[in-house]
């Protein structure tokens, strides 16, 4: 394989799963602030 499409291909990758990373870590990161759930949606 093309060494320069194994790059893009992994770069894509970590740009398509950085968002759902995040969006998995912040439930825990409001219960460690202790913030109700309810103000972390605004």
């Amino acid at each position: 394989m093309d060494r320069r499409l194994l790059v893009l291909a992994l770069g894509m990758f970590a740009l398509g799963t950085d968002s759902f990373v995040v969006a998995g870590l912040l439930p825990e990161i409001a219960r460690d602030l202790g913030s109700p759930r309810f103000q972390c949606n605004k």
